[in-house]
């Protein structure tokens, strides 16, 4: 799976290698996208769960600049409070996302499964 980063928005993944590898821009075969649980493509969580399954399953993430790609925030797009909302939506769906999938490793760990 490759994904795209945009220079601009790059160090906030540099910062914390802990944190999920968010783009929004992602190429990969359909087999992996196939492989992610219907109920987790759904909304930001997707990115999380790709993720998770590449990790998981041995499948190497590559990511690019993609230079010359700009991004309009959530904010600009609409008015202040709708930004401001979309906003918070995306923090509570890559959070809920985040903190589940270190639960499922835990578990599969402590069962010998992973």
């Amino acid at each position: 799976m490759t994904v795209g980063m945009i220079p601009k928005w790059r160090w906030v993944n540099e910062l914390n290698e802990s944190i999920p590898l968010l783009s929004g821009q992602r190429a990969m075969k359909r087999e992996i996208f196939e492989q992610v649980p219907e109920d987790l493509r759904k909304g930001y969580q997707i990115e999380e769960a790709l993720n998770y399954y590449c990790q998981t399953n041995d499948q190497r993430v590559k990511t690019i600049d993609l230079d010359g790609i700009e991004h309009l925030q959530k904010i600009p797009k609409s008015n202040f409070l709708s930004g401001l909302k979309g906003y918070f939506k995306m923090i509570w769906q890559v959070a809920k996302i985040f903190v589940v999938m270190r639960f499922v490793r835990i578990f599969k760990f402590l069962i010998g499964t992973g």
